[in-house]
Order: C-alpha cells, then structure tokens, then sequence
C-alpha cells in the first residue's frame, strides 16, 4: 500500500532513553557526594537513589523485552494510529471520517494534548507529540488524502483552555468577553 506519511518507532530506543538516564542519575549522585558533599552520606538520600535506579532499570528492562512498535500511517483511504505504550491505542480509521485535529493546551498546568475529532462527534487522543514525529509532514498527508480535514494553523499553535469555573471567574471580572 501506498502511504503519503509513515512513522515507525520501536520501544528498544525509549530502553535506552531510560537506562541513560539511570546512568545519568547514578553519575550525578556519585559527583554531588564525592565534590558537595565532602564524602557525607545521608542514608535517606541514598535510599531513594537506589529505588528509582531500580524503577528505571525494571522500566528499561521491560521496554527492551516488549519492544512494541508506535506506528502512524496515512494512505488515501485510511489513518492508522498504533500506540502500544498509552494505554494500547489502536485507530483504524477512514480518512473521510475525520472532521479535524485540535491542538489544546491546559491554562492551568500548561498540558498540551492533541485530539482527533470525526465527524459522528466522538473525539480520540493522539500522544503522537512523545516520540518527534514530524507533525507538518503527517498534516500535510492528512490535507493530501482528505482536503475537508480542519487543521491547526501551525504545528506549533496549541488553543488555551480553561477549566468551566475558571471561564465564570474570568467572565465575573471581566477578563473574557
């Protein structure tokens, strides 16, 4: 099949992320004691150093051993979103069906989240923005196999949103017209 965008990731690389960053996190423990701390060991510090070293490494272990693909596709007919480490996110979707992609941003906690909207109403989240997949690339595919598809003006552009009080709040003070 003939796909206008393809992006394949294997959990192996997030693996390495994490047992980097395990390395990271046992060098910068070993610095900061052997320099700041003149050779002063606090056991409640090294406690916890030694159970995230092991959380990171148990994470490591087990994304090395899974090592499920994250797949996104679009053809003319069809969007294939794969996701196996969010909850096992699965879409098989026609192209026809999609009304639109919204970018949100939380103005609370500032969380960007991306959601693809159809047209029956139903909404699907898409954690696409954890693995730097080229996102003008995959809207560009969208606009190519469905020109109706509604997208963000830019890849960068995420729509404030507000709690409803927060909204009533703003309104009472003036701040929202």
């Amino acid at each position: 099949m003939n796909y206008y965008y393809h992006f394949v990731r294997e959990t192996r690389r997030f693996s390495l992320i994490v047992f980097m960053n395990a390395c990271l996190l046992a060098i910068m423990y070993w610095w900061g004691r052997t320099y700041l701390l003149d050779e002063e060991s606090d056991p409640v510090v090294f406690s916890v150093v030694v159970v995230i070293e092991l959380i990171l490494l148990g994470i490591s272990i087990y994304l090395w051993s899974v090592n499920k693909k994250i797949e996104i596709k679009v053809s003319a007919r069809e969007f294939y979103y794969c996701d196996p480490l969010f909850g096992e996110n699965e879409l098989v979707l026609c192209v026809d069906d999609i009304d639109e992609i919204i970018q949100v941003q939380s103005a609370t906690n500032r969380i960007q989240r991306n959601l693809l909207r159809l047209k029956d109403g139903s909404v699907h989240e898409l954690m696409y923005q954890n693995y730097n997949i080229d996102k003008q690339a995959m809207f560009d595919a969208l606009k190519r196999a469905n020109p109706k598809i509604k997208l963000p003006a830019s890849i960068w552009i995420y729509e404030q949103t507000r709690p409803q009080w927060a909204k009533e709040v703003r309104k009472k003070m003036g701040l929202d017209e």
